[in-house]
């Protein structure tokens, strides 16, 4: 995908000019969640990954988040850019490495990533009643998604906090050898048993 090349001034001029607020994020992947979210809101706002903005430095994730930031920050004129522009990145385990950073225009998520945000009881009922046909009210008089989400997390919940607990270790403590990586897909940690 060719990059957009947008100078830091150009994309706050947009974003002003036009009245159209600007979420930077952290990769092409996000981009179809956060513009369904901001569908959801009926807003009208640009959602762009930091790695089709040429003032990234090409780059993606967190890092190029935080430089198109740094960047428009530089050229800001102390334009408050957080009604403008937004970058949002993923809390990853930068508040157990001390990595988190000041800048104006960041919003760090308050979890791991963005899809653990999904995680959560409500989501239960809409599953249940997308599969059973059933509606949500019925679900929420019988309470049936509440019972089911506890069940889930009675049964996963120990043997994922370990693995939880191994793969954050091995992310903040460089000499420790982990079972567990953050970046261990599924499958392999379903083959370790």
């Amino acid at each position: 995908m060719e990059l957009f090349t947008y100078e830091a001034d150009e994309l706050l001029n947009e974003a002003i000019m036009s009245d159209t607020p600007i979420v930077i994020v952290e990769g092409t992947d996000d981009i179809p969640l956060y513009e369904d979210l901001i569908k959801s809101l009926n807003k009208n706002i640009e959602v762009y990954a930091s790695e089709n903005l040429i003032i990234s430095g090409n780059i993606s994730g967190c890092v190029g988040v935080v430089n198109s930031l740094n960047k428009i920050n530089e050229f800001s004129q102390n334009i408050n850019i957080e009604k403008y522009i937004l970058g949002i990145i993923d809390k990853d385990v930068k508040d157990f490495r001390g990595e988190i950073v000041e800048i104006k225009g960041l919003f760090v998520l308050k979890y791991y990533s963005i899809e653990s945000h999904f995680v959560i009881e409500d989501n239960i009922a809409y599953i249940i009643s997308q599969f059973t046909n059933a509606s949500i009210s019925l679900l929420e008089k019988m309470n049936l998604h509440s019972q089911l989400f506890n069940e889930i997390v009675e049964n996963m919940s120990i043997d994922l906090y370990y693995i939880t607990l191994d793969a954050l270790k091995n992310a903040c403590e460089s000499n420790y050898i982990s079972l567990y990586k953050y970046s261990d897909k599924i499958i392999r940690i379903l083959n370790t048993n």
